[in-house]
């Protein structure tokens, strides 16, 4: 295997190439296949492991690995920033720093292995570490039967060749690259403006529906293409006022006051409730 690693094992510990020192004197072994590696530290390349010997069987991934070292950092630094809570325009909770306990690495719970999962105020919260794929549709609605508070920490554009801190930053306080997979509050939220707004008809041809809506109402004016007429892919999902669609036709908010919402004695009730 020739490809660049970050990452190395010495003395049963994770390291970054910038923390150790050059050549086989960083006393490291590949994370993944435990062969031997050699430090790179020269002035005009980035710093970077590279097995001692050729291993052709060695499945090196930077997730893998990076399941390891956010599971140490997230040990070390006990603490974790959540992402907003947001709901369209409008911020319902901010980002906040929280402590955390209790840090394991892909336990399964039901149908899901979560890369990290931990407590805050004795709480879970299972943390998804994306480096390729974001969570999937299908892993996505198994949390949300789990009812498990879930985030996603996007690490997707970062160098991993950077230094350790940097890396440390990204995983704990880094409020840009993070967002919300569950969140029982945004989720009831949701489900309440759902059971509140008009569902827009899709229009029918021939006895068929077509993926249009009609708002010959007023009220049901499409705002973005100043007509009365709406296609779902063209006009509906860029529009925002769109939230969602089923096989009947779409939701739309258009005329819809969030902040009345917010306002509303059952939603501060959902928004009241404690858990994450």
């Amino acid at each position: 295997m020739k490809e660049k690693i970050p990452f190395g094992i010495q003395n049963g510990q994770l390291k970054h190439v910038s923390e150790v020192k050059s050549g086989l004197g960083c006393n490291c072994i590949c994370p993944v296949c435990g062969c031997q590696l050699v430090a790179h530290k020269g002035v005009e390349r980035v710093y970077h492991f590279k097995h001692k010997s050729i291993v052709a069987d060695c499945e090196y991934r930077h997730e893998t690995v990076l399941h390891k070292l956010a599971k140490e950092i997230l040990l070390k630094r006990g603490e974790i920033r959540l992402p907003a809570v947001n709901f369209l325009t409008k911020t319902i909770y901010n980002s906040r720093i929280v402590r955390i306990d209790d840090v394991k690495l892909e336990t399964r719970l039901g149908d899901v292995i979560p890369d990290v999962i931990c407590k805050v105020q004795n709480k879970e919260l299972m943390i998804e570490i994306c480096v390729t794929n974001e969570v999937s549709a299908a892993k996505r609605d198994k949390i949300i039967d789990l009812g498990i508070a879930t985030i996603e920490i996007n690490l997707n554009e970062f160098d991993l060749f950077k230094n350790k801190d940097l890396i440390i930053s990204q995983v704990v306080d880094h409020q840009e690259n993070r967002k919300w997979v569950y969140n029982s509050k945004i989720y009831k939220f949701e489900k309440y403006v759902l059971s509140k707004i008009n569902l827009r008809e899709w229009i029918t041809r021939g006895g068929y529906p077509v993926k249009q809506v009609s708002c010959r109402n007023e009220n049901y004016f499409c705002k973005l293409i100043n007509r009365y007429k709406a296609d779902l892919y063209k006009h509906c999902q860029r529009c925002e006022y769109y939230f969602g669609h089923n096989s009947f036709g779409v939701f739309c908010l258009y005329g819809i006051d969030i902040d009345e919402f917010v306002r509303d004695a059952n939603v501060k009730s959902i928004l009241s409730n404690e858990n994450l």
